[in-house]
């Protein structure tokens, strides 16, 4: 074996696609015939997948982990783990956050290298020069190191030529799904200049592969697994009007039946482009699901972070697609924007809301909470204009997002920006908790008790949106107490249950059908 690649734990078990290391990985395999094994911890934990590596560390002398700023607390975790079972053994790190904070990795002991760009020809290159007797890592491109002490980094790699993806590096039990669900990337990068973004801050343009790869991608996903629905992983897969043009008529070629979902802009939407006709073409080959960034229902935020959009846009796509039975709305949007006031935020519920209402199949992502990247406009305003501290080690960065609330770090959890009215903090932080409330179906995951303590909460989340009012929120503070409080933890803990957990009739009866019954009734 070649090298291991690792993914950190993001808590899909089923579907989970690790596109960093799946890509590097397939390449490594399909263009450079090297022998590698891809560990993604969201499968079986994190634990587990650590336990699996210590047996696997004997075959390899380079592992290669990535992830974004929220997975620093696994980032480090595995490079401590690997270096006390395997020693010798030589650790890269790729991915958004070695990107945006490599020469803060370089500097952890337990990390030799970083990989600060795209990983394909770095991760060639090094295993090359790890074969020699004298490595010479100046020749690997796209890499950080340290040599005497001293910070070396090496001119950028160039774009390798676009390549397939080996969907047999990931888990069997992964591949067992993709008869009802595969993803396929057909097109990188974003040519936007979206500011709050990582892709516009690291300035990866939009590329894709020539339309005949794409075929054969797509013949060999059809053929092999015969998927009931594709993703179209891309960040603009209507970025090009030929290349959808060319999907449609190879779709309607080949007689295929699977769903498909994939990433729009708004601003798409319009008379020359995705318009009426479209759509029901659209429709004709199974367009499921459209996924727009709708951001914010405020023009003036919406210049703040330079989308190339306005709410007008947004309108459009809702007005166009509530007509449709079929191609279902997938809207995010974003709220805690450096110089985005109290209404603002309202604005973006409001839009929110409508979205719900107007189409009742839509899925919301979020409304999340800006998260600060390294580097670009945002990042130097809330530097110099609000003093934000960024962690300036891994250490710190660990710090930040290892805390019990945010296991999977999806969210900057418990920080508030200075630059959110403090009226708004709340709200900010849990505005996509009433856009749930709000929305039949969703929570279904809590248990049954706190069910039926939210009905009544439902309802004025509902007229909340509805009206677009946002004060006095104890309803949204009543929820998320609900939401956090945990009826059998604090059971299994009292001194009540610790003396009837002593006694021999209870312990017989914990053993029973009925008890299980009785607990699961309340449960999920």
């Amino acid at each position: 074996m070649d090298v291991i690649l690792i993914n950190p734990d993001h808590g899909n078990k089923r579907n989970n696609f690790p596109w960093g290391v799946l890509s590097v990985g397939s390449y490594l395999v399909n263009q450079q015939g090297r022998d590698v094994r891809i560990l993604d911890a969201s499968l079986d934990g994190v634990d587990a997948t650590l336990e699996k590596l210590k047996e696997l560390l004997p075959q390899v002398s380079l592992v290669g982990i990535g992830g974004m700023s929220s997975d620093t607390p696994f980032i480090k975790l595995a490079s401590d783990f690997i270096k006390t079972a395997s020693p010798t053994c030589k650790i890269i790190v790729g991915g958004s956050h070695a990107t945006l904070c490599s020469k803060q990795l370089i500097n952890y002991k337990n990390i030799d290298y970083v990989a600060y760009a795209d990983g394909e020809e770095t991760l060639t290159v090094l295993l090359k020069e790890m074969e020699t007797p004298h490595p010479d890592l100046e020749r690997v491109p796209g890499l950080i190191f340290l040599k005497n002490g001293k910070l070396i980094q090496t001119p950028i790699p160039t774009k390798v030529p676009f390549y397939r993806i080996d969907y047999t590096l990931l888990d069997k039990r992964v591949r067992a799904t993709f008869g009802k669900y595969i993803q396929v990337l057909s097109g990188r990068g974003c040519s936007y200049k979206c500011t709050f973004c990582y892709v516009s801050i690291v300035g990866k343009k939009w590329r894709s592969p020539p339309f005949e790869l794409l075929k054969d991608e797509l013949d060999a996903v059809v053929g092999e697994y015969d998927p009931d629905q594709i993703y179209f992983r891309d960040e603009l897969f209507f970025f090009d009007k030929n290349r959808i043009r060319a999907f449609i008529d190879f779709y309607k070629e080949r007689g295929f039946r699977f769903q498909w979902r994939a990433t729009c802009r708004t601003t798409d939407f319009r008379d020359n482009y995705v318009n009426d006709d479209l759509i029901k073409e659209l429709e004709e080959i199974n367009c499921e699901c459209l996924k727009f960034g709708f951001e914010s229902g405020s023009d003036r935020t919406l210049k703040i972070i330079r989308k190339g959009a306005r709410v007008e846009h947004s309108y459009r796509v809702i007005d166009q697609l509530a007509k449709s039975k079929q191609i279902k709305v997938n809207a995010s949007f974003l709220v805690g924007i450096p110089g985005e006031s109290y209404d603002n935020i309202c604005e973006t519920l409001n839009l929110a809301g409508l979205v719900q209402r107007r189409c009742p199949n839509a899925e919301i992502i979020g409304p999340s909470y800006y998260r600060v990247y390294p580097g670009g406009e945002l990042y130097d305003m809330v530097i110099q204009d609000y003093g934000f501290f960024m962690p300036s080690t891994l250490e710190e960065w660990v710090e930040r997002y290892n805390v019990p609330d945010n296991a999977h770090g999806f969210i900057d959890s418990g920080i508030h920006y200075d630059w959110v009215p403090k009226s708004a903090h709340f709200l900010a932080q849990n505005a996509a908790l009433l856009l749930s409330l709000a929305k039949p179906g969703e929570l279904r995951y809590i248990d049954r008790y706190k069910q039926k303590l939210l009905t009544p909460l439902r309802v004025l989340a509902r007229l909340r949106l509805k009206y677009g009012w946002y004060r006095l929120l104890l309803d949204l503070h009543t929820a998320k107490a609900i939401l956090d409080f945990d009826l059998w933890t604090l059971l299994d803990n009292s001194a009540f249950y610790a003396r009837l957990s002593r006694m021999t009739w209870f312990k017989n009866f914990k053993g029973t059908g009925l008890f299980k019954t009785v607990r699961g009734f309340f449960a999920e």
